[in-house]
């Protein structure tokens, strides 16, 4: 951002947006009494592109899409919302469940289990709901601006993607899906920088899902036979660490209890001797190496063979050549 204080590269899968207008509301169906002003206020994006929708109270004043999607497959809903004048709102999640979002005034009071809310700024909330489609593969995307009393709601950015979890927001304006590609970011490094006996591979990140799938930041020597790397694993509040040199036995260094999700500060250290992780300060475990990683030259944001892309936000990535001391690794890691 502006201050320098909280930019990150983020990496992101393929995603497609399945709701075919996620600006444009005056395209979505009115069921019973709906008003709706287009570019009422400041979205998100910083424009003036946020549309009204306003509800007379009745228990079906709801805007809607109807869509076919992939059935008993998990998807995700997310959506940008502020507040007007409405005590509570209701949508559809991607199991066509009600979820209800609590007002007091601008403020998110409480929101449904099934469903999350993060602050955007400017009054603005991201609201967003995974669950599994039905069986009939049927979805409607109803959404209603106030369950009693006259009231309205901004809205901006609504998206349904075919993942376990939210991305972030592909717009569709005409009327059809959209597809973000695959992001990656590969084949960084200098083998005639790296010390060839020790060093430190650092991560600052944050993943996008807590647990689900293995996501790999590696250092290596572009093989499977010397190599050191950060893994998010596939199950929740784990990160695993791994070292191998001249192909022989792995070390392995598994943490627990450490969320995913959280802004995590990860330092993977290794020397001759041993190999050690450190997370958010502290040092979590230490194991003697079997055999020194040797020719090490290549920085991914994949496993060294090129699986298990990383998803996610960085915020800082590097690679010391030295094994630093613990004064240092507590420095930088907290």
């Amino acid at each position: 951002d502006g201050n320098g204080a909280n930019g990150h590269i983020l990496l992101e899968p393929t995603s497609t947006n399945l709701l075919p207008y996620s600006e444009d509301f005056s395209q979505w169906l009115i069921f019973d009494t709906i008003t709706r002003i287009s570019n009422y206020g400041t979205s998100p994006d910083g424009t003036q592109n946020s549309y009204k929708i306003g509800s007379s109270g009745g228990a079906n004043d709801f805007i809607y899409l109807s869509l076919t999607i992939t059935a008993s497959q998990s998807h995700t809903l997310s959506f940008f919302i502020k507040n007007v004048d409405s005590t509570q709102t209701k949508f559809f999640n991607p199991s066509k469940s009600t979820m209800n979002i609590n007002w007091s005034g601008s403020t998110i009071t409480s929101i449904d289990s099934g469903a999350n809310y993060e602050a955007y700024g400017n009054g603005w909330y991201k609201i967003t709901s995974t669950a599994t489609s039905n069986s009939d593969g049927g979805f409607i995307s109803r959404f209603y601006p106030s369950t009693s009393g006259t009231a309205s709601v901004e809205l901006y950015g609504y998206q349904l993607e075919e993942l376990p979890y939210a991305t972030s927001y592909i717009p569709t304006l005409t009327g059809s899906t959209v597809t973000r590609a695959t992001e990656t970011l590969l084949g960084s490094g200098n083998s005639t920088l790296i010390n060839s006996t020790e060093g430190v591979l650092y991560a600052e990140i944050e993943a996008l899902v807590n647990g689900g799938v293995d996501r790999i930041i590696s250092f290596s020597d572009e093989t499977n036979d010397n190599l050191i790397y950060i893994r998010i694993d596939n199950t929740a509040n784990r990160i695993n660490s791994f070292a191998r040199g001249g192909g022989g036995t792995y070390n392995t260094l598994t943490v627990n209890g450490v969320n995913q999700t959280n802004n995590n500060k990860i330092a993977l250290v290794w020397d001759a001797s041993n190999v050690r992780v450190w997370i958010n300060g502290s040092q979590s475990l230490t194991q003697s190496i079997n055999n020194s990683p040797v020719g090490m030259k290549t920085l991914t944001f994949t496993s060294p063979t090129g699986g298990n892309p990383f998803y996610g936000k960085c915020k800082a990535l590097a690679v010391f050549n030295e094994a630093l001391s613990d004064a240092e690794l507590r420095f930088i890691t907290s």
